[in-house]
């Protein structure tokens, strides 16, 4: 008896000993599955949160910039697709012409910054020194519209807008209509890929055109025209992609607009030109509407693009802004 005895409680200690590695064993099992479950989740988390909860805008938020006279930044919070839409200001003048209307779609990168000039609408000025912000009108007695335009260079100083390397940065451009000093005739209105011309009964001032024409037409790069003192006939050119012409014998001529990526557009060379971009070796001239002649050296590039000339900026399109100022706004699209 005693060795049965001996036997079965030998055999009832290993059965326990048996029965709680196994139990050690199951719940060491667990731990390490929860451990490996619970990383599995963190990855998840952190894959969720890196794509969606760290970029910081909502669909369709929109940022708006109104005219104040300076540039203005916008810099990409996330990356993403984003439309921009741009409004030229309307010149100075009972006649003065009207601001263009352009849009396009544009894929950023976060951090990427750009830069807003809004420009002034044009003003009438008896003691001839009306100044406009970023067009064709300094020390004129109607000075006409600023264009509205993006870059990638602001300039020497935040009210500096016509420094060269910051104007052959832009990407878009939105015109700035003609001045009106004259009471016969009609000042230019913007201009889509050209200008419009600024008219009197008499007399004809030529609206900024394509670069490829330039020497044909308005000949400003989007520069000031400076008029010594004005002059008592003086009506200033609406700012642009290229300027419209200031004039001492009629109304101003209207600027013309730019996309980069926008068939019939002639994107500068290189920065600091004004020059047309070359293309497989050969210059993009007046007639090409290949893309590739309009894509900015930057390589920015807008898709689904509109230009508007100041005469069918219409109700869908109205400028926000209600004051004859230009206006522009950068919506987000969706993130990639």
């Amino acid at each position: 008896m005693k060795k049965n005895g001996f036997v079965s409680m030998t055999l009832v200690y290993t059965f326990l000993i048996v029965f709680l590695f196994l139990i050690l064993a199951i719940l060491n099992a667990y731990s390490k599955q929860s451990k490996y479950k619970n990383a599995i989740d963190d990855s998840i988390d952190l894959k969720i949160k890196t794509k969606y909860d760290y970029c910081e805008y909502a669909s369709t938020q929109a940022f708006s910039f109104s005219y104040n006279g300076k540039v203005q930044s916008f810099t990409s919070k996330c990356n993403g697709k984003y439309k921009i839409e741009l409004w030229g200001a309307n010149g100075g003048g009972s006649n003065g012409g009207k601001g263009a209307y352009t849009s396009g779609i544009i894929s950023l990168k976060k951090n990427n910054m750009l830069y807003v000039f809004v420009g002034g609408k044009g003003a009438k000025d008896s003691s001839c020194n009306s100044v406009t912000f970023n067009a064709n009108s300094e020390k004129v007695c109607t000075s006409g519209g600023g264009a509205t335009d993006v870059r990638l260079i602001k300039g020497i100083n935040e009210t500096e807008w016509n420094y060269y390397k910051s104007l052959s940065s832009r990407i878009m451009v939105a015109a700035g209509g003609g001045g009106a000093n004259f009471a016969t005739g009609n000042a230019g209105n913007a201009g889509g890929i050209e200008g419009v011309d600024g008219t009197t009964s008499s007399a004809i001032a030529l609206g900024g055109a394509k670069i490829s024409t330039q020497t044909n037409k308005s000949t400003y790069f989007g520069e000031t025209n400076i008029l010594l003192n004005g002059n008592a006939n003086s009506s200033g050119g609406g700012g642009g992609y290229f300027a419209g012409e200031t004039s001492t014998s009629t109304n101003g001529g209207g600027g013309s607009s730019y996309i980069s990526g926008h068939p019939g557009c002639i994107a500068v060379i290189r920065e600091g030109s004004n020059l047309p971009r070359e293309v497989a070796s050969e210059t993009c001239t007046e007639d090409s509407n290949e893309v590739e002649c309009s894509v900015h050296y930057s390589n920015y590039q807008f898709t689904n693009t509109l230009i508007l000339d100041g005469s069918n900026v219409d109700s869908s399109y109205q400028n926000p802004d209600g004051t004859g100022n230009g206006y522009a706004k950068i919506t987000f699209v969706k993130e990639e």
